[in-house]
């Protein structure tokens, strides 16, 4: 079993042998992964000069730094450092294991043969009274990250700095979670800013190493992932649970509202988008509109332009508010900005994701020699956004996190009114 080193620098071991480096697992992921880096739009549009010259170095750094002794998370951790000097949100790497179904939580078989597997065991734990450890991090402050995190009911987690000032670790305190169990580190900050982070963190179902460049610490949660201080809290900023993904309703006279939660263009999303269209084309005919765009991962022009026209037409005459969070992503926020060209649309709520100046067309996963690891690709272009991407779209009015927003909307709305 790893203990916490395993998320650091590896120590100096004997030498390998020829066959042995020939063979070196890690050293072979890491060549695929700068190699494949190269041919994406986003590397040839940012990596070039000094800037290429730097990257080299940083790749040749991390060679040095593998001694084919790595685990999967020490070599995935070697790896994701590629994917920092570039602004790509949809390029990335992750971990292939196994994912499991609710039912496979429920069989005992199935999760106790996991927990001999070489997944299970090699996960990073730390050796420390976690009862101490939980008592010490009960008295932090809602300001600071370091504290208690929950996931649902499921599991307790302690998040404290490490002997790095800039190192963060979180270990499970208590867990009803068959996967996980106390003592194991289940993720790792690194701060690059105040309470900005790049964050190392398996998914807690799959098992499988994800690399998040951009982790925040705001509202007392972690944004890109499930952690949160207070567990009970609502989260208004998020659309509810079971919200159909596109309706729309009068929510009191001369105030309407849509929502448009998803422009995937896959076959059936995009029947569900014409159908609704076609229901609510003529129906846009009040003063104001709440346009809810929360979570809306993206999707492509296929399903969102008819949209985008409709409301483009509607800002003639009428007044758009969009509802915005960093669940907007990639066609989601090139749609806002068009609409953001019309002097009657006005966005609400918090930053976006900034993930739209690059694409993937097919989806496409290419899988590294080790077969441990796959490499997500971009292949679309759209760098006229560039300034937006790991940035996001700021609201013209940030909304706050503890009050509804539909609420918040109305008295912006009604204020005006007034």
């Amino acid at each position: 079993m790893k203990t916490i080193l395993a998320f650091f620098p590896l120590l100096a071991l004997p030498g390998l042998t020829a066959a042995q480096e020939a063979d070196c697992l890690c050293r072979n992921d890491l060549a695929f992964v700068y190699a494949e880096m190269q041919k994406l739009p986003s590397y040839k549009d940012q990596i070039e000069g000094q800037a290429a010259s730097e990257y080299r170095t940083l790749y040749e750094e991390l060679q040095n730094a593998v001694d084919c002794r790595e685990t999967t998370a020490e070599c995935f951790s070697l790896i994701s450092r590629l994917f920092i000097p570039i602004r790509d949100k949809h390029a990335g790497v992750r971990g292939v294991t196994k994912r499991f179904t609710q039912t496979d939580l429920t069989d005992s078989a199935i999760v106790a043969d996991y927990r001999r597997s070489e997944i299970f065991l090699e996960n990073p734990r730390v050796a420390v009274d976690l009862d101490s450890l939980h008592q010490a991090l009960s008295n932090r402050g809602t300001e600071e990250v370091e504290g208690i995190y929950y996931y649902r009911d499921l599991i307790v987690l302690g998040l404290f700095r490490t002997a790095k000032p800039d190192s963060l670790l979180g270990v499970v305190l208590r867990s009803e979670f068959p996967l996980w169990e106390p003592g194991q580190v289940v993720f790792q900050l690194t701060e690059y800013a105040p309470n900005q982070f790049h964050s190392i963190h398996p998914g807690l179902l799959r098992r499988n190493l994800l690399f998040f460049k951009n982790e925040t610490y705001e509202n007392q949660r972690l944004i890109e992932t499930p952690w949160k201080k207070f567990p009970d809290r609502i989260d208004y900023h998020l659309i509810e649970e079971g919200a159909e993904t596109f309706s729309f309703r009068t929510i009191e006279e001369g105030i309407d509202y849509l929502r448009l939660g998803d422009f995937s263009i896959n076959r059936e999303n995009r029947a569900k988008a014409d159908q609704f269209y076609a229901q609510i084309k003529g129906q846009l005919k009040s003063k104001h509109l709440i346009v809810d765009l929360r979570n809306n991962s993206g999707g492509g022009n296929k399903t969102s332009k008819q949209f985008l026209k409709l409301l483009r037409s509607y800002a003639r005459k009428g007044n758009v508010y969009l509802l915005l969070n960093r669940g907007c992503k990639s066609n989601c926020e090139i749609f806002t900005l068009t609409l953001q060209r019309s002097k009657k649309v006005q966005a609400l709520g918090l930053p976006t994701q900034g993930a739209l100046s690059y694409g993937t067309n097919y989806g496409r996963r290419l899988p590294s020699p080790s077969g441990r690891f796959e490499f997500v690709i971009t292949d679309m272009d759209f760098s006229q956004y560039l300034p937006y991407e790991e940035v996001g779209i700021e609201p013209d009015i940030r909304l706050d996190y503890n009050r509804d927003w539909i609420e918040q909307a109305l008295e912006i709305i009604n204020g005006k009114n007034d």
